[in-house]
C-alpha cells in the first residue's frame, strides 16, 4: 500500500493533488487544518490530506471498486497491527531486511493513526475552531464547483450523520458552512446514545458552541483590578445610550464607582437623555466637545472604577465621521471601544459595519435587540468571522433589567434557540 500526505491551501487543491498522484481510487485516511508555526491566527491555514492506494502489483483487475476499497482498508489495518507487534527493522530468516518501501509505508501509517488519537477532545476542538475560522475568512468567495471525480473523493470525507445536525444548526441561524463543520465534528465525537437522544445531542452542541465563543472580561466585580474605560460606538439607532445606562446601573449595583461621559454633541436629546440617567443614578455626566478635552476629564475621574463614554451614531459609509470618532478615542487613553450592533439586522450589513468601524479600532462586540429576533445564529457567526469577543447583550428596553453579560454557555443557549430565562437579568 502506498501512503502519501498532501498539503494545499484549500480542500479542492489538495484533492486534485491526491487524484493526480494516486489516481481516482485513492482512499482518504485523514484530513486536518494546520497553521504555520510562529504566526498564530495570522498564519494562513493549510489543509493536510493523508491518502493511500494499493500498489499497482497488488491490484486485481477482476475486482470491483468496492472490493478494492475493502482490500485497502483490510491491508491498512493489518499493516498497522503488524507494525505494533513487531520491531521497526524486521529481519527475514536469511538476516536480510524487509523491503524498505514497506517499512516506510508502515511508518507513515503509524504516524497517521497516532495523529488521529493524540490530544483527544481538546485537540479536536482546536481543529474545529481553526476550520470555522477558515470558513469565515473564505465565506465571501464564490463556491467552487468540483468535477464528478473530485466530488466522489469529497463524499468519502463528509460523515453522513452530520446532515440532520447541520440542518438543525442552520435553522438556528448558524452559517451553513460553519454548521456543516460543527456537525461533522459532532458526528465524530458523539456517542450512539447522544446521536439518538435529542436532549443529549442538544447538550453536546451547546458545549461545542460554548467552546467556540470568546467573551471579554466583565467591567465590574470582585476580580476587577484598575479602572476600566469603555466607549460605546456604532451606527445610529442601535441603543448605545440606553445600553450605557444599563451598564452603569448594573455596575453600581455591584458596588463600582461610575462616571458618565458623552461626546455625542450632534443630538441635544442624546446629551439630555444621558443627563437624566445620571441624575436618577446620582452619577457625574461630562460633555466633551473636542478631542483635547477628553484626557483631563478622564484624569478628573481617576478615583472611579468605571468610566462609560457615549458617542454619536455614525453611518458605516461615512468614513470621515468615523475617522473623527477615532480622533477622540485613539491614542494612549486606555479606552476599550465596544461596537454596538442590532442583532436583527442582516448579517451582510453587520459585516460591513464591523469592517468600516475597525479603523477606530474595535475591542469587543455588543448585540442589542435580541428580543426582536427569531433566531440568534449571528451571536456565533459574526464573532467567529471577526475574531472579536462578545462583551454583553441586551434583550429589551428596560433599564437596568434587560442586560446580559456575555458568558459562553449563555450565548450557546441563545444560538440554540432557547432564551435563558433563568439568567435573563444581571441585576
Amino acid at each position: 500500500m502506498l501512503v502519501r500526505t498532501f498539503t494545499a491551501e484549500d480542500m479542492p487543491t489538495a484533492l486534485q493533488k491526491v487524484k493526480q498522484t494516486l489516481g481516482p481510487d485513492a482512499l482518504i485516511l485523514s484530513t486536518r487544518t494546520q497553521r504555520k508555526k510562529g504566526l498564530g491566527l495570522l498564519a494562513k491555514p493549510m489543509i493536510e490530506v493523508t491518502a493511500a492506494i494499493e500498489s499497482p502489483a497488488m491490484v486485481n483487475p477482476d475486482k470491483t471498486n468496492e472490493e478494492k476499497k475493502t482490500v485497502s482498508r483490510k491491508m491498512a489495518v493489518a499493516a498497522y497491527q503488524a507494525a505494533k507487534s513487531q520491531p521497526a527493522e524486521r529481519k527475514q530468516s536469511g538476516s536480510q531486511p524487509v523491503i524498505d518501501p514497506l517499512e516506510v509505508e508502515l511508518s507513515q501509517l503509524r504516524q497517521v493513526v497516532a495523529e488521529q488519537n493524540i490530544g483527544g477532545l481538546e485537540q479536536g476542538l482546536e481543529e474545529l475552531k481553526a476550520m470555522v475560522q477558515e470558513l469565515a475568512e473564505t465565506r465571501s468567495q464564490a463556491p467552487q464547483i468540483l468535477p464528478a471525480a473530485q466530488r466522489t473523493v469529497v463524499e468519502k470525507v463528509v460523515d453522513s450523520p452530520s446532515s440532520p445536525v447541520a440542518e438543525r444548526l442552520c435553522q438556528c441561524g448558524v452559517d451553513a458552512e460553519a454548521a456543516e463543520t460543527i456537525a461533522r465534528f459532532a458526528a465524530s465525537r458523539m456517542s450512539a446514545e447522544q446521536r439518538t437522544d435529542p436532549q443529549r445531542q442538544s447538550r453536546f452542541l451547546r458545549d461545542t458552541i460554548a467552546d467556540l465563543v470568546q467573551v471579554s472580561a466583565p467591567v465590574w466585580g470582585a476580580e476587577q483590578q484598575g479602572q476600566r474605560r469603555v466607549a460605546l460606538i456604532g451606527p445610529t439607532g442601535v441603543g448605545k445610550t440606553t445600553t450605557i445606562a444599563k451598564l452603569a446601573a448594573a455596575a453600581i449595583a455591584a458596588g463600582s464607582r461610575v462616571a458618565l461621559v458623552t461626546i455625542d454633541t450632534f443630538r441635544i436629546a442624546a446629551v439630555e437623555q444621558l443627563k437624566v440617567y445620571g441624575e436618577i443614578m446620582n452619577l457625574p455626566v461630562d460633555v466633551i466637545f473636542r478631542p483635547d478635552q477628553l484626557s483631563p476629564v478622564l484624569e478628573q475621574h481617576r478615583d472611579k472604577d468605571l468610566i462609560l463614554i457615549d458617542t454619536a451614531g455614525r453611518s458605516p459609509r461615512d468614513r470621515s465621521r468615523i475617522e473623527e470618532l477615532g480622533e477622540f478615542l485613539g491614542g494612549d487613553l486606555g479606552i476599550e471601544n465596544w461596537l454596538v450592533l442590532s442583532a436583527h439586522s442582516q448579517e451582510k450589513q453587520l459585516r460591513q459595519v464591523v469592517e468600516n468601524f475597525s479603523q477606530v479600532p474595535i475591542s469587543s462586540l455588543v448585540f442589542t435587540k435580541l428580543d426582536e429576533c427569531e433566531s440568534w445564529g449571528i451571536l456565533l457567526n459574526l464573532p467567529t468571522r471577526t475574531a472579536l469577543p462578545l462583551a454583553c447583550l441586551t434583550n429589551g428596553q428596560q433599564v437596568p433589567e434587560d442586560l446580559l453579560l456575555a458568558e459562553p454557555h449563555l450565548v450557546a443557549d441563545w444560538v440554540m434557540g432557547s432564551e435563558p430565562q433563568a439568567q435573563k437579568d444581571v441585576v
